[in-house]
């Protein structure tokens, strides 16, 4: 009895999944990563651009609850996260670089120095100006 009970649970589940209509279409354009960015300037318009899909990939997630829609997010979610590692790690590459060479860039003479969490940790890097003591 026990066994028919399950079965008949499972076909149930198994129906309404085949039943469940596709899910909507996800719209939320990929945000434009490049291959590296080489002022801070340009990394705050990377970053700003990853969080304006993150939010439309929520408010689409929250119109849409399925497992399909939640599929799609994800996918595409990997996709943004494997491309923006790429290029964190391009541009973590050119700013030691420039660091190493002596050039510094953004205002007022500071590099860029990136840590594992994608944090800008200026302080190391601020160009000291006027007297020794400082």
């Amino acid at each position: 009895m026990k066994a028919l009970l399950i079965g008949m649970v499972w076909l149930a589940g198994t129906a309404a999944a085949a039943d469940a209509p596709p899910p909507a279409a996800f719209t939320c354009e990929s945000p434009e990563i490049p291959a590296v960015s080489t002022s801070n300037d340009a990394v705050r318009r990377v970053e700003k651009r990853i969080a304006e899909w993150k939010q439309c990939a929520l408010e689409y997630q929250t119109g849409d609850r399925s497992e399909a829609a939640a599929a799609l997010v994800q996918k595409a979610y990997d996709d943004i996260v494997a491309r923006r590692n790429e290029w964190v790690a391009a541009t973590n590459r050119y700013s030691s670089s420039q660091v190493r060479s002596g050039v510094d860039f953004g205002e007022n003479g500071v590099a860029a120095k990136w840590n594992d969490r994608n944090v800008h940790d200026m302080s190391t890097h601020v160009k000291r100006t006027g007297s020794s003591g400082q």
